[in-house]
């Protein structure tokens, strides 16, 4: 949201899974990589991009990003979804993003925060089953990215709404079984329910995004 692409974008994803969002990132670059620790999804992602969409210039790396071995300022953009709460240390990691973004990059991600919902046993619950290590807090957040010597931090909360932590706390204790058609209005009706909600409120998740300064 209000982030442009430029043509010459050069794109990494850090633990791009199976490579949907990857490929979705990637219409509108000159170049993508999706890196993932599990060759498995990382598998998945090659044939689909082989199979269902080979123009769009992507590649797909089973590794970390601190043993990819990237050159220094090689990505103007750097994306994760639903990544960084699952990297024990998640500091290594932005560490690497910060090195690998060029002057005026962008680095933006979205983790878990689960502010909004109050049973410990429950988060507990939800990360041993999800491998959760970390839950963040945007103050936090903020502040770790500013350390590192990102500028212009914004990060800001979503899925706010009441019904979305009542959904999520359902879905710990059901395993987040979803049929399809369910989870599509299910989207629509997170969206709408954080019209709603308040502004500045908190919330399940965190969007971040930050800058890696200029020449």
């Amino acid at each position: 949201k209000g982030l442009d692409f430029r043509p010459d974008d050069v794109i990494l994803d850090v633990g791009c899974g199976a490579g949907l969002q990857t490929l979705l990132f990637g219409r509108h670059a000159a170049r993508i990589v999706g890196i993932d620790p599990d060759p498995n999804p990382v598998g998945r992602a090659i044939s689909d991009h082989r199979e269902c969409a080979p123009r769009i210039p992507a590649e797909f790396r089973a590794t970390t990003i601190e043993a990819a071995g990237f050159p220094d300022g090689m990505f103007s953009k750097i994306f994760s979804v639903c990544v960084l709460e699952h990297i024990p240390d998640y500091r290594s990691a932005l560490r690497e993003c910060f090195r690998v973004l060029q002057p005026g990059g962008v680095l933006s991600f979205s983790c878990d925060s689960l502010e909004t919902i109050q049973d410990e046993e429950l988060k507990a619950r939800h990360a041993k089953a999800c491998f959760v290590r970390h839950f963040f807090t945007a103050e936090s957040l903020k502040a770790e990215l500013e350390s590192l010597g990102f500028r212009n931090v914004q990060v800001y909360s979503i899925f706010r709404s009441r019904f979305a932590r009542e959904l999520f706390e359902k879905s710990i204790r059901t395993s987040f079984i979803h049929r399809y058609a369910r989870s599509i209005w299910l989207s629509w009706r997170l969206r709408w329910a954080d019209l709603f909600a308040p502004r500045n409120g908190k919330g399940l998740f965190l969007i971040a995004r930050a800058e890696k300064p200029g020449k």
